[in-house]
């Protein structure tokens, strides 16, 4: 459901409207360059990432909501989210903290800060930034907002964002970090979760022989896409060829596929691997 304005906000009076002031009054980016900053958590920052880690491995689908809460608990922040452009809208695809319960909503891209993040393809830090965009008016207000981008195939497509509610907490450069760092993440999560969602998936009868040359799997659904049939049998071919494997799973049709290759770990050059050892053969690429 798309709303206009952030959910729970009070509306801009005429007075209000008539009072906004300009993005370049609400930027304050510079103050990241002059404010103290604390020092580096790095124990509970490796803790962190070795459980979004395993959480991309394992859930995709939900890392990106793991990530906004840790974003919230190392930055010390009140609220974290990741904003997704779809169309002309921002929607809330993760949310932790103060507005955690407004998950989904969306937000016109001309009204949200994040719109700015995705133009300017920078990290944006702003002081009251409703004063500017009247769509967040609220309480508790948004008194900082931190946004980095992230990106698909070198464009931005979201934000990463951290905000405070309070006037004393101030974000500083290794909270821009931080979330930088989060980003990464966002990246990788949001483009394995979506190749793995918007798959036509595989009918069960049709795995053992999708390898097969000339086979296409139909998933169940109309096909929309050419091609010869030819593609996954080079690929097993060539797995096999160094002593790999290849094999397909699927849940079934609309529900994506994976495509898994296996291959031998070579020790060092020069050393011969034999097909015995097919059984030690590590994921060397997992493709959904």
């Amino acid at each position: 459901m798309e709303s206009t304005s952030l959910p729970g906000t009070r509306l801009p009076s005429h007075e209000s409207m008539a009072s906004l002031v300009s993005l370049k009054e609400v930027d304050i980016r510079a103050d990241l360059l002059t404010r103290p900053y604390r020092a580096p958590n790095y124990e509970g920052e490796t803790r962190a990432l070795a459980l979004l880690a395993r959480e991309l491995a394992a859930n995709p689908r939900n890392m990106l909501q793991r990530l906004v809460e840790t974003a919230l608990e190392l930055c010390q922040a009140d609220t974290a989210g990741i904003s997704i452009l779809e169309g002309d809208v921002f929607r809330w695809e993760a949310l932790a903290g103060v507005f955690a319960g407004y998950r989904d909503n969306t937000m016109p891209r001309h009204a949200s800060p994040c719109g700015v993040c995705i133009d300017e393809n920078v990290a944006q830090l702003m002081h009251l930034p409703d004063r500017c965009f009247p769509a967040l008016l609220t309480e508790p207000r948004f008194v900082e907002a931190l946004l980095i981008p992230f990106h698909a195939h070198g464009k931005p497509i979201g934000t990463v964002w951290i905000v405070t509610h309070n006037f004393e907490r101030k974000f500083d450069r290794e909270d821009e970090r931080i979330v930088s760092m989060l980003s990464q993440f966002a990246s990788a999560g949001w483009q394995l979760w979506k190749v793995r969602d918007t798959g036509v998936g595989i009918l069960e009868g049709q795995l053992q022989g999708i390898f097969e040359m000339f086979t296409q799997g139909s998933g169940g659904q109309e096909d929309t896409a050419g091609g010869l049939g030819l593609g996954l049998m080079l690929v097993r071919s060539i797995a096999e060829m160094h002593g790999g494997t290849a094999e397909a799973k699927s849940e079934g049709p609309g529900k994506g596929s994976q495509f898994i290759v296996r291959l031998p770990t070579v020790q060092g050059p020069g050393v011969a691997v034999k097909r015995s050892e097919r059984a030690d053969a590590h994921v060397f690429r997992q493709i959904p």
